[in-house]
């Protein structure tokens, strides 16, 4: 039976890699670096139609985004870095206290992501 579960827990996570626009994502903006920045731990975020609740590490750089997901959630999932050139912000929400902005990633659009806004308080003033 554990095969079976780890195969499911494999085949989900690539899944979701690929319905969410991360596979993608990770095509296009491959981080070739480790990163840099202002680094924001346990950060949750909505990519595409895929929720990634608190397994995000996120680094605001003058490069752009760089965003990877924990183990054992990263099959599918290769850390990238999006360069502020490609973001464009879509909308901002303020649930209660929770302030969150989405952005469109790629022109085409490759993926919307919506992240806490407090992520894009440490940008460099070009975005």
């Amino acid at each position: 039976i554990l095969p079976a579960i780890q195969l499911m827990w494999f085949g989900s996570t690539y899944v979701f890699s690929v319905i969410s626009g991360w596979m993608e994502l990770g095509k296009r903006f491959a981080a070739s670096q480790p990163p840099s920045g202002k680094r924001f731990l346990l950060q949750s975020a909505k990519v595409g139609i895929v929720s990634y609740g608190g397994m995000l590490t996120v680094w605001v750089s003058s490069q752009g985004l760089h965003l990877s997901i924990w183990m054992p959630f990263a099959l599918g999932h290769q850390p990238v870095l999006i360069p502020w050139g490609q973001v464009q912000i879509v909308s901002t929400k303020k649930v209660f206290w929770y302030e969150t902005v989405k952005f469109d990633v790629g022109s085409p659009r490759i993926a919307t992501i919506e992240l806490s806004k407090k992520v894009f308080t440490h940008t460099p003033a070009a975005v």
